[in-house]
């Protein structure tokens, strides 16, 4: 933040300061995914909203804006007990869609390891977040099929998880960095072919990444690890690590 944009901010809380000396009004703005914003709406028109937080100018695009609600009156010298710049977003919760590529993977099995094919995965994941930077939640996810290399055939991966992102406090609705760690479990589902020379077994999943949202535009990059066991009468561990690149989609 430049020194500029500073001062721009502290002039602003310094007239709305000013406009209610004896007394103020604070307000909330409700958006459509139930995240909220409470502090002193400086401006708002039929495209935006700009609500006052401390020393941050928030801008809301309107069509996110559910509802604005007018508390009731505050003496000026109480308005410090809302802690206005303490939680700029005190609850949300968010939902998302991605499709990946997965690259630059391996097969893993006993004691031999080959590169594995590119493909394409699917992911939707659920997200609750506590102080606003971090959430908590459970995601599902699929791929397309995946020659098994080692045998004739191929399988499918059907990993679920448990999910804890960490994010940068978001200033700006859907407009954040974060790291994402997921464990839990993946099914390894093996087509009519590769059934008649192979079983397989799920097992533990688990991948750790990054990535920005912008504007509800979702993108991570991902390094993950789904465990199983392979075979006929003795089955042998196997793994398949991988990168997956995704886009996705913030509700």
């Amino acid at each position: 933040m430049n020194i500029s944009n500073l001062n721009f901010k502290a002039i602003i809380v310094f007239i709305v300061s000013f406009m209610f000396v004896s007394f103020t009004f604070a307000e909330t703005v409700i958006l459509n995914d139930g995240t909220t914003y409470k502090g002193n709406i400086h401006h708002q028109d039929d495209n935006v909203v700009y609500i006052v937080q401390g020393e941050d100018l928030i801008k809301i695009n309107r069509k996110d804006v559910k509802e604005i609600k007018k508390d009731e009156k505050i003496n000026k010298d109480s308005i410090e007990t809302l802690d206005l710049d303490e939680n700029i977003i005190e609850k949300k919760n968010e939902f998302v869609i991605k499709v990946g590529y997965d690259w630059n993977g391996d097969y893993e099995a006993g004691n031999d390891k080959i590169k594995a094919p590119n493909g394409i995965s699917a992911f939707a994941e659920f997200h609750h977040y506590i102080k606003n930077i971090v959430g908590v939640g459970l995601g599902i996810g699929g791929c397309n099929p995946r020659d098994a290399k080692f045998y004739k055939g191929d399988f499918y991966i059907f990993p679920a998880y448990l999910s804890v992102k960490l994010r940068s406090k978001p200033t700006e609705l859907y407009k954040y960095g974060y790291v994402v760690g997921q464990v839990g479990y993946n099914l390894l589902n093996p087509n009519d072919t590769l059934k008649k020379s192979v079983d397989m077994e799920g097992g533990l999943y688990y991948g750790v990444g990054f990535g920005i949202v912008v504007s509800h535009m979702v993108f991570e990059l991902l390094y993950s690890f789904n465990n199983g066991k392979a075979g006929k009468d003795d089955k042998i561990d196997f793994k398949y690590s991988k990168y997956t690149f995704s886009v996705g989609y913030a509700f």
